[in-house]
This record gives structure tokens, sequence and C-alpha cells, in this order.
């Protein structure tokens, strides 16, 4: 009998709303390291394109990062008993529309 993967599925327990609104056209820290964040998803409410990338990179509309256009949505969830413990960074592309919100999955 050949063997079988071993599949450990951790089901997310709570999620977390937040929403920033000092996102600025500099790469900005939007969330810290924490050790027992499960996922996140991103949301541009506004009208202006932002991007976001992992803490030890700085956001910037370009490579590099990814690319929110208004209205769109990113999630990144991790696998089976992995965490998402770095921190992320974000940029608009225009200094009136500082609006991003995260649902963050611990």
């Amino acid at each position: 009998m050949p063997p079988t993967a071993n599949l450990n599925i951790v089901g997310i327990v709570s999620q977390v709303g937040r929403q920033f609104s000092n996102i600025r056209t500099q790469s900005t820290r939007i969330l810290p390291p924490f050790m027992n964040r499960r996922g996140v998803m991103f949301h541009s409410p506004g009208t202006a394109p932002k991007a976001m990338s992992p803490g030890n990179i700085p956001a910037r509309i370009g490579a590099g990062s990814v690319i929110l256009m208004p209205g769109a949505a990113r999630e990144f969830r991790a696998l089976g008993k992995v965490r998402m413990n770095n921190s992320f960074n974000a940029i608009t592309a225009n200094d009136c529309d500082r609006t991003l919100t995260a649902l963050v999955s611990v």
C-alpha cells in the first residue's frame, strides 16, 4: 500500500478587522509582526491603487509589491500549522486616498 500524505488542516477560529487611514505615498508599516496570525486579507475601498509588501521590503507601486487596484481585495493565508508572523508595509499612489482595510485571521 502506498504511503498517504498526512494533511494537517487547522481551522481559523476568529477574524479581526482593521482599517488604516494613515497610508502615505512613502512605505508605511501597517501590521506589526504577530506570532499567531494565520492569514490576512487586504481590501482597497478607495479610488487610488495601493501596494503591500512584507515588512522587510519597502512597499512601492511597482515590482516587489502586491498591487491592489481600487475596489480589489487580496488574501494571504497560511497552510496547515504554519503562521504568518511577518509584518506588512503599504503605500498609496495618491495622498488624498489613504484608506486600506485588513481582515486578520488568528
